[in-house]
């Protein structure tokens, strides 16, 4: 009997380390998957940057995130949006007339670290699409 339960009280902390490091990996899988993007791509240079007149940026400080507005009737389909010419976020799509909310911690640079592990602070965000390369709006800190 007094067995059983020495055996039930050390398999309890034990499942729960394994359940931790489960969920712990599997947090960590999309940040290795978007270091990984980042490291195979890298700022479009030799692309003239264009002043963009309906895409804008709003850092929201608070939340760490940075919000995309797409004040155009056109979506953008497969772009990366850049911070700072750095760190980069690969967006499926930006709807034409509407806003995408990314998490800063989420924007990584060819070496593979975030920006939320930098003291830097946002001072340009860029979207590259196709051919183009845009200088955003912005951006704004809220």
């Amino acid at each position: 009997m007094f067995l059983s339960r020495y055996t039930a009280l050390l398999a309890a902390p034990a499942l729960l380390l394994a359940v931790a490091c489960q969920s712990t990996t599997s947090e960590q899988q999309p940040n290795q998957k978007l270091a990984a993007y980042a490291a195979s791509v890298s700022f479009p240079g030799n692309t003239h940057a264009e002043d963009s007149t309906n895409v804008g940026a709003v850092i929201e400080p608070g939340s760490k995130n940075v919000r995309i507005y797409n004040f155009g009737q056109n979506e953008l389909d497969g772009s990366e949006v850049w911070l700072n010419s750095t760190f980069v976020y690969k967006v499926d799509s930006l709807p034409g007339k509407g806003v995408v909310s990314l998490r800063l911690a989420d924007f990584y640079d060819h070496d593979g670290h975030s920006f939320a592990d930098t003291t830097a602070t946002v001072s340009e965000v860029q979207v590259h699409a196709g051919d183009h390369v845009w200088k955003l709006l912005g951006p704004i800190n809220q």
